[in-house]
């Protein structure tokens, strides 16, 4: 067959009106055949050669220049490819030397509109390549005619590049692939030609299986050049510029192109299945080959078909068509037990991908629109009387029927494999995973498989395999069900990682309403074949129906439709009007559509929104007020958009929707290339085609070009107007927008209500519960053996009706108590299972400690670690962490105290306060902490609950049945609010109950030192005020000041300890009681339903709990008082007798001026020789008496003087005491301090303050320039 003598009507080719607006200016094309796939440049030349192999990986095999990027690197490589495209000289061809320079541009068209033909003049000669992929083998055939005089070509010929390929694996995810990343400087490289010299063959080896224990057999390329039909032989030609280059021998013969003598060179590749071609003697490319290939294009019939009244359009078309049909349907290669590729028969797999260009990846939302656009074609062809006269539209429909069999034949194998699919595949079927795909888990992989297969079943009517269709329907409607705990129906995009938010996107609903609806439309038909011959049904059917059938109407695209139509109802916050949100999330509302939104308008889809036309209008007349999208890289699926949106609808834009789609479709056209292929994204500037710029936004790039022809293809003539007439009730948009009214595409979102302590949240669905749910662990042997010395009990609340009844605090039934502990920690928690969860841990040691960890979720470890050591370390913390957003509570609370010790128990890390006469009185402490922390959902539906204390091992009945409060009362501890309040009412009393026992032995100790002076008998008591009353009337004597001097120190350290200990905790509870105001204005959910059914509990709780720490604020009073009264009593004595001492010492000193001037005639009569005369004598005797007389009066007069100035003294000192104002936190002030004695300034103030320093100085400065004043008690 020659080329110059095919018809004008064999070819076809973009209109050249099409062609000069085209914004593609250098084309590429990509052509197949079985499995054999290639893509040439706008010049002709072969920029990859692909070929199903069963030893790959991915199931392909590419045979490409050495510049390319490597598979994994799938952005870069697709770059070089639309580079190499441009390039006249990159690529594999034949070089001629001697042409003269082009005359005009290379012209594309399409040999039956599949096998590509470039065109080309220079000057009188013409040279034609066309290409065509035939059994395995890919034919490059060019035609060299001339209209003057004959040319001659002495130079030979040689094919460029031959020698200088790579073979590879198209594993597009491993980087360290070896095999893709040996060089041809590598010895796993190697060329040579077959024995008959007309064929040269390069090997590649190196390829393993994926264990890496097994070699394949080399992966072969074979290259062989045909003369006018006739095998040439090849020569490795050492002398030329590039090395190892396969060319033609030159026998001495000339090759000739005269007029009507054309001259045809053909240039055959071929990738090899298996080692026997390597084996053999001769070329693996034989003339056969080529005559094969000559015959089935001579023997095809074509026509080209009108499928639209639009001639770019119908090309455009019918390319997609071949497209899809020839590159993309890729057979699964089957592989026999050596590896090699089996060539057997066996029922044919088809995999559809995303073609040569995307080195055959498969994106299944591609493949999904690749099959719909198939089927749609198919339906066309069936019913379009044209076609039925025409055989090649026969033969379009059978080929087509093929692909769509094979395909679902492929599905139905990577289905059965355990009954549900995935996003990523290789040709063969094999999963994958690709961290660089954001849908690794999309939400419609499975509706879109489920889709093709009902179609499929309902067009071709095939009931083959029904049986794994309901398997794979009910599997994932189980899948469903699993996520949809919360009975929401709404499912979130899967996270790209921990930090985005949940997104919840409609057209992911729209398409699993459209798969349900498709399981429905399968299980109807089921019934109505088994109504009419219910002897065709086995029974192991009727059994399984039965058992699946309340499963399949849980999820009824009614009931779906129901609730996910709700969940994205939402107002709007500009218009203020209520309508469809496209896409939400906890933090933001879009309102605008984007891109991929187009799954909303398909008239398959509509009905999805039949019963609230009003709310999906206001939708509709929002986009115009919308910012457009200022991204300098275009997306050509944004005109599809338009075109779907139909000519009834509101404006886009400020366009009308009829003329807006007619120039979206005029500009997808004209983006589309001289091939029929659509761009994945555009240059907004330059309008030229672009590849992604991301490796994440690759399966988006690919999905563009497939799903653009099924949107022209539906609605390009129609624009949709007919399946808007229902549309009622319109919206009266400007009323509702103002024409400087401005939305952006995504809108803040607040969905709180807080009316009086009320706290309602309309949208819970879209917070993801916390990480408090797991899967079950493995048990470890040192844990089990450590779980044996646990102490406590773990309390499930189950969730649903069934937890009253599953669950017995009195009995334990239930519950987990002690070495059960671990078992229930490590099972697997679900929200059904184990809703509410309550831990309490008795004196837990590091082992439980360590249980708790290894049983939590990831995102627990830590902080429960956290919550241990405080517990270790007795502190009083208090803190509370709420984060909307991440839907967390979680509360903290930590409380310790000093516990009397009983004489039988252990005393180590406890603390003496003062010793006994008996032995058996001695007062011993140990500081023990109780806390409990919370983690649960800001909604308040779920939560776990740790409680350490320090004792005995309680059971839940003593835990959660208070004796505090009526039993009417006891049921709603399930309610967190409730428990939380029910747990620190228990601590509070305990410290109470506490720290009274530890005051009684304390006043009892002093009673036993002072009883004598108040005339009490040893172990008599008193209440507190009859105690402090007679404490501060008490007169000591000096036998009892020195008793209880000696042992206040003790006493008074114990008081303060209880101070200092009350005080914390006190600022704890304040903290404790400040929570509500430092929560705004985030505010856990609290219904009118939580309000009425708890209110009562709650405040009942409350009330005992501010009951609680009133008496807790009087006992620090108390003993406040306490050690007040003593230390200032003890002052007082010991002024007393210093008074008294300074009295004797002045008496003394007085008494010493009578003997003074006898002292002094002693002297003087001591100097004389002679005694002193009479009247010497006389006179000193008669001045002694008259001194005397002074002396005892003014001692006599001393003790009524003294005892007038201590009643003036007492009545100044309750004078001023009056007047004084007790500081806030009960304590003296510094100034008061300053008037106190060292003593009582050293007692009040903390040990080592600056006050108490102070004091101790300015009363040691006092003392030295004033007496004290005497006081008495």
């Amino acid at each position: 067959m020659m080329v110059d003598d095919l018809s004008p009507s064999d070819c076809t080719s973009i209109p050249e009106d099409a062609k000069e607006s085209s914004q593609d200016l250098h084309p590429y094309a990509s052509f197949g055949d079985n499995g054999t796939t290639a893509t040439i440049s706008a010049y002709g030349r072969l920029m990859q050669i692909c070929q199903t192999h069963a030893s790959s990986r991915s199931g392909v095999i590419s045979a490409e220049p050495r510049g390319l990027s490597k598979p994994s690197s799938s952005q870069w490589r697709v770059e070089d490819l639309m580079n190499m495209r441009t390039s006249e000289h990159g690529g594999l061809g034949l070089l001629i030397a001697g042409l003269p320079d082009r005359s005009s541009e290379t012209k594309l068209e399409f040999l039956h509109n599949r096998w590509p033909l470039s065109t080309t003049a220079f000057g009188d000669t013409v040279l034609k390549i066309l290409h065509v992929a035939f059994r395995g083998v890919i034919f490059q055939q060019y035609h060299l005619s001339t209209t003057g005089e004959p040319v001659t070509y002495r130079n030979g010929l040689n094919v460029s590049m031959a020698d200088t390929m790579l073979i590879r694996d198209l594993d597009s995810v491993d980087s360290k692939y070896t095999f893709n990343n040996d060089d041809r400087n590598n010895k796993t490289y190697s060329s040579s030609l077959c024995e008959d010299g007309t064929a040269y063959v390069l090997k590649h080896f190196g390829l393993r299986t994926h264990d890496g224990t097994k070699n394949f057999v080399p992966v072969a390329l074979a290259v062989s050049i045909f003369v006018n039909g006739v095998p040439q032989m090849l020569a490795m030609n050492e002398q030329s510029e590039w090395r190892n280059i396969p060319c033609i021998e030159p026998p001495g013969r000339v090759l000739e192109v005269e007029e009507n003598r054309p001259l045809q060179i053909t240039v055959a590749y071929r990738v090899l299945p298996n080692e026997g071609f390597l084996n053999s003697t001769t070329s693996p490319i034989r003339p056969m080959h080529l005559h094969a290939m000559h015959k089935m294009l001579e023997t095809t019939s074509f026509t080209t078909l009108n499928l639209s009244n639009d001639s770019h359009m119908n090309f455009v078309m019918l390319r997609n068509l071949e497209h899809i049909l020839s590159v993309c349907s890729i057979p699964s290669p089957r592989t026999c037990n050596d590896g090699t590729q089996c060539q057997g028969w066996m029922e044919e797999q088809l995999a559809l991908t995303c073609g040569d260009m995307a080195g055959h990846r498969i994106v299944t939302s591609a493949s999904f629109f690749a099959f719909q656009f198939l089927l749609s074609m198919y339906k066309h062809l069936d019913t379009d009387k044209l076609a039925h006269k025409q055989h090649y539209a026969t033969v379009l429909k059978k080929r087509i029927q093929r692909v769509c069999k094979g395909h679902v034949v492929w599905l139905r194998a990577i289905g059965s494999v355990d009954n549900r699919f995935q996003a990523n595949y290789w040709v063969t079927g094999e999963r994958f995973d690709d961290q660089s795909s954001p849908d690794a888990h999309s939400l419609t992989d499975t509706p879109f498989q489920l889709i093709k297969l009902a179609e499929f079943g309902r067009i071709f009517h095939s009931n083959q395999d029904d049986a794994l269709f309901r398997d794979l329907a009910i599997a994932w409607i189980r899948q469903l069900d699993a996520a949809n705990l919360r009975g929401f129906y709404a499912f979130p995009r899967t996270k790209t990682d921990m930090e985005t938010l949940q997104t919840f996107r409609l057209d992911d609903h729209v398409w699993i309403w459209r798969a349900l609806q498709s399981i429905e439309d399968v299980v109807q038909s089921e019934k109505s074949k088994k109504r009419e011959n219910p002897s065709s049904q086995e029974q192991g059917f009727r059994d399984w129906e039965k058992e699946e059938l309340e499963l399949v109407q849980k999820f009824s695209p009614a009931v779906f439709q129901d609730h996910a139509l709700r969940r994205f109802t939402t107002e709007n916050p500009v218009s203020k009007q209520r309508m469809f949100a496209v896409s939400r999330s906890r933090a933001e509302n879009r309102f605008y559509l984007h891109s991929r939104d187009t799954a909303l308008f398909y008239k398959e889809n509509m009905a999805f929104f039949s019963r609230h036309n009003a709310l999906w209008e206001a939708t509709m007349d929002s986009q115009q007020y919308h910012e457009p999208d200022n991204s300098s890289q275009r997306e050509p699926l944004r005109c599809a958009l338009a075109i779907v949106t139909g000519k009834t609808m509101c404006c886009l834009r400020g366009e009308q929707s009829d003329i807006l789609a007619e120039n979206s479709k005029a500009e997808l056209l004209k983006s589309a290339s001289a091939a029929g292929v659509f761009p994945g994204a555009q240059n907004r500037f330059t309008m030229e085609p672009e590849t992604f710029r991301y490796e994440s936004r690759g399966d988006a790039y690919w999905h563009t070009i497939f799903e653009i022809p099924y949107v022209l293809w539906q609605h390009a003539d129609d624009s949709h107007a007919k399946a808007m007439k229902s549309l009622s009730g319109k919206i009266q948009a400007e009323e509702s927008y103002t024409k400087t009214l401005a939305m952006d595409k995504w809108e803040p979102f607040d969905n709180v209500t807080t009316p009086k302590g009320v706290v309602e949240y309309t949208d819970e669905w879209l917070y993801e519960l916390p990480h408090l749910f797991r899967p079950e662990k493995a048990a470890l042997p040192d844990l089990e053996t450590a779980a044996k010395d646990m102490k406590g009990f773990v309390l499930d609340v189950v969730k649903g009706h069934r937890k009253e009844s599953s669950m017995d605090i009195a009995s334990d039934n239930g519950v987990a108590k002690n070495d059960q502990m671990y078992e229930r920690l490590r099972s697997e928690r679900t929200i059904c299972n184990s809703k509410k969860r309550l831990i309490w841990i008795s004196d837990p040691s590091p082992r439980a400690q360590e249980i708790c960890y290894a049983t939590s979720t990831i995102f627990e470890s830590e902080p429960l670690n956290q919550f241990f050591t405080n517990h270790g370390k007795n502190s009083n913390c208090f803190s509370e962490e709420i984060t909307a957003t991440e839907n967390l509570w979680i509360t903290g609370l930590h409380l310790s105290s000093y516990r009397k010790l009983d004489d039988k128990e252990d005393r180590t890390g406890g603390i003496q306060l003062f010793p006994s006469a008996d032995a058996h009185e001695h007062l011993s402490v140990k500081r023990e902490s109780v806390g409990f922390r919370f983690v649960g959902d800001f909604f308040d539906r779920c939560w776990t609950c740790h409680v350490l204390k320090a004792g005995e091992s309680l059971s839940p009945k003593e835990v959660l049945e208070s004796s505090y409060v009526d039993k009417s009362y006891q049921k709603s501890w399930k309610q967190r609010k409730v428990l939380e309040l029910l747990l620190l009412n228990q601590m509070l009393h305990e410290i109470r109950e506490r720290y009274n026992e530890i005051m009684e032995k304390t006043k009892n100790r002093l009673q036993e030192m002072i009883f004598h002076a108040r005339g009490l008998k040893p172990g008599e008591t008193e209440n507190d005020a009859d105690f402090a009353r007679n404490m501060s009337f008490m007169r000591l004597d000096n036998d009892t000041y020195l008793r209880i001097s000696k042992s206040w120190p003790a006493i008074s350290y114990t008081l303060w300890l209880i101070e200092d200990d009350l005080t914390n905790i006190l600022k704890k509870i304040d903290l404790w009681n400040r929570r509500e105001k430092d929560r705004d204005p985030y505010f856990p959910r609290w219904t009118m339903k939580d309000e009425r059914k708890y209110r009562t509990s709650i405040d009942k709780y409350t009330s005992l709990i501010k009951r609680t720490v009133q008496l807790l604020r009087e006992d620090l009073a108390s003993s406040e008082s306490l050690r007040k009264t003593i230390s200032a009593g003890l002052t007082s004595a010991r002024e007393e007798q210093s008074f008294k001492s300074g009295m004797h010492i002045t008496s003394f000193t007085y008494l010493t001026g009578v003997f003074l001037p006898l002292g002094f005639a002693t002297g003087l009569w001591s100097m004389g020789n002679e005694s002193p005369h009479y009247e010497s004598v006389k006179g000193m005797i008669i001045t002694s008496f008259i001194t005397l007389v002074p002396t005892i009066a003014v001692l006599l007069m001393m003790a009524p003087c003294y005892d007038k100035y201590r009643q003036f003294a007492k009545r100044l000192r309750e004078k001023s005491s009056c007047s004084k104002k007790p500081s806030v936190d009960g304590n003296p002030t510094p100034q008061q301090r300053m008037k106190l004695s060292p003593s009582q300034a050293s007692l009040e103030s903390p040990p080592g303050s600056s006050e108490t320093v102070k004091a101790g100085c300015l009363s040691r400065l006092l003392s030295r320039r004033t007496k004290p004043v005497q006081s008495n008690v």
